[in-house]
């Protein structure tokens, strides 16, 4: 626990009036202890017995800085040396179409947070033809029909073949060139793809809200990627600690974007100033 009366023991107390406004360094300072509060790392130490050589809120802030400095370990250790969840709320997840795959939609939509994702455009395999959202699909039914009314079973697979239906159907010309028919394949959660298409028709919102976000999301990732226009490389051996590393590095830089953008916290609340 950090104690209150720091004002011998806080560099900022001391040399405060030596870092830039507005810095990341100057955020961490004054919001470190509402930003990692002690009952976050409250399991670390379950015995209650002894303390930590370091509070947790100031080993939180040189974690998050190691990760912005791009330093290894052993730079951090002597830095460090020398200088002295809400789990509750909704998330929203931004992405271009590349990342709006019906298994992370569906993961997303289970974690209880919002997919804000362009969907994939659909292929017809006529131009200018039916596409598979033409094509209702009744799940408890367990059937699929087509734009001219006929309807088939969904197979084991998840197959719905209209097969010699399609021989003298009017709308043939725009919905398949095979000879066989026309086959619809149905992806485990396509309801969930469906939803999410209809919504991006649908909602403009939404997809003023993809335009105003996403730009950043992909500066992050460019962000996370490299550092000073070189690429990185994974500082750990081993999934599990360079997916720590990931989800450090994530956050800081989350943090570093949110307080260019004006976060402040005011009577316990957190808010962005800026637009």
């Amino acid at each position: 626990m950090e104690r209150a009366d720091r004002e011998l023991l806080d560099a900022a107390a001391l040399v405060g009036h030596l870092v830039p406004e507005g810095s990341m360094f100057a955020f961490l300072a004054e919001h470190r202890g509402a930003l990692f509060p002690d009952e976050q790392f409250a399991d670390l130490f379950p015995s209650g017995k002894g303390r930590p050589s370091m509070p947790a809120s100031v080993a939180a802030s040189i974690l998050t800085l190691q990760t912005l400095l791009d330093l290894s370990d052993a730079d951090t250790t002597e830095r460090t040396h020398h200088s002295d969840s809400d789990s509750d709320q909704r998330r929203e997840w931004y992405g271009d179409s590349a990342y709006g795959t019906g298994d992370l939609r569906d993961a997303i939509g289970q974690a209880g947070d919002t997919a804000v994702i362009k969907p994939k455009p659909l292929q017809s395999a006529v131009e200018g033809g039916f596409t598979v959202d033409d094509f209702t699909v009744d799940g408890q039914a367990g059937t699929v029909t087509c734009p001219n009314g006929s309807t088939r079973p969904i197979s084991a697979t998840r197959v719905a073949t209209f097969g010699v239906l399609c021989r003298t159907c009017p709308l043939r010309a725009r919905c398949t060139k095979s000879k066989t028919g026309r086959k619809i394949v149905l992806h485990e959660h396509d309801a969930v793809l469906r939803t999410t298409r209809r919504d991006w028709a649908t909602n403009p919102a939404l997809r003023e809200r993809y335009m105003r976000h996403r730009p950043n999301v992909e500066r992050v990732i460019s962000q996370l990627a490299s550092r000073g226009g070189r690429r990185l490389k994974l500082r750990y051996q081993g999934t599990a600690n360079n997916h720590a590393w990931l989800k450090r590095s994530t956050a800081a830089l989350n943090l570093r974007n949110l307080i260019n953008r004006g976060l402040t916290r005011t009577a316990g609340t957190w808010a962005l100033t800026t637009a």
